[in-house]
């Protein structure tokens, strides 16, 4: 529930990690794993609107926050978020602005050759499953050794994904990849569903590169026979997935049944790229899983920033939202629900 004094600002901070035990793509060094982090700060902190892009032209807005400013608070919970294909973690902000306004901590991972914060590989399309490790290292990293260090509890932990990162969250809770499953099941959709059958907007041929990339690229090869690994994270204790996208049907019905955490689950009703089907699959597997269809003008896209002039004349299929859509209400009822939910299910 809200606190009823005055918000405290809200803070943001961003960098980059390194995990040495796994290489980047291409091969030139350890994997890197981008963050963002939001958290009460200071009531004098200095407060700016925060875009994406030049200021004189934006490609979309996020809101206030007060960058680099000092935490307040100790003993925190904390949400680990997980972006969509090709997205980043700062699309989450309107998010976090909600749940930090709660005494939340919100951190993020841009997961590499999947996020627009860098160049798109396509094994980063392909290896779904290394998301999960990022989040984790990420809550060791932001727990231990950053300026968050002593103030974030991490026995009060959640988890939050949208689209190809619920993919992520559900490996954090325990659920385990099988990609020959997925393929079996991919090819017997019809042939309109090329996104499932073939690959996403940003590599349309992703199914005909698999054969080549496992060929020659060891760090890649490497990775594929890690993708069943168990790669469960015991400190979180509840989820809320977003338009859960075609890869969960990846994982084997199983490692799904054993999972016990609540879940709660919020699902455009006009989502074409990941209709509600997939979110009623996973509900008849999840024991502890509820399922939200929001009402039916809602898409996938809505669920990223708002956008801009630029945004919208540039991605008009992913900014420009049809007659009767306000993307900042819906922002502000999926983060109402979301709030909700996860202070009920703290330990």
């Amino acid at each position: 529930m809200m606190s009823s004094n005055p918000p405290l600002p809200l803070g943001y901070r961003e960098g980059i990690l390194s995990d040495p035990d796994r290489p980047e793509w291409r091969g030139s060094g350890p994997r890197p794993i981008g963050w963002s982090a939001w958290y009460p700060a200071a009531a004098d902190s200095r407060v700016a609107e925060a875009v994406i892009g030049s200021p004189e032209s934006p490609f979309f807005i996020l809101g206030p926050q007060a960058r680099d400013a000092e935490p307040v608070g100790g003993d925190l919970p904390v949400a680990i978020v997980s972006h969509g294909t090709g997205g980043s973690a700062v699309g989450f902000h309107w998010l976090a602005r909600r749940l930090v306004a709660d005494g939340w901590v919100v951190i993020g991972a841009n997961h590499h050759g999947n996020t627009s914060t860098e160049p798109y590989l396509p094994e980063g399309f392909l290896a779904w499953w290394e998301r999960a490790r990022d989040l984790t290292l990420l809550l060791d990293f932001l727990g231990r050794d950053s300026f968050l260090a002593g103030r974030i509890d991490l026995s009060q932990v959640a988890a939050v994904g949208f689209s190809l990162g619920t993919h992520s969250v559900l490996g954090l809770l325990g659920a385990r990849t099988d990609m020959a499953q997925y393929r079996t099941w991919a090819l017997a959709q019809p042939e309109e569903m090329s996104i499932v059958r073939r690959g996403p907007r940003e590599f349309p041929d992703l199914a005909d590169q698999l054969d080549g990339l496992l060929a020659r690229n060891p760090a890649f090869r490497a990775s594929w026979d890690r993708q069943g690994f168990d790669y469960r994270d015991r400190r979180i204790s509840a989820a809320a997935l977003y338009a859960p996208a075609p890869p969960v049907r990846g994982f084997t019905e199983a490692s799904l049944r054993r999972i016990k955490q609540p879940i709660t689950m919020l699902v455009g009703d006009n989502d074409q790229e990941a209709p509600p089907v997939y979110g009623q699959w996973l509900q008849g597997l999840l024991p502890q899983a509820s399922l939200e269809i929001l009402r039916p003008e809602v898409s996938h896209y809505v669920f990223l920033p708002l956008g801009t002039d630029r945004s919208k004349a540039s991605l008009p299929d992913v900014f420009a939202d049809p007659p009767g859509i306000d993307r900042a209400a819906i922002h502000r009822e999926v983060a109402e629900k979301t709030a909700e939910f996860l202070d009920g299910a703290r330990p």
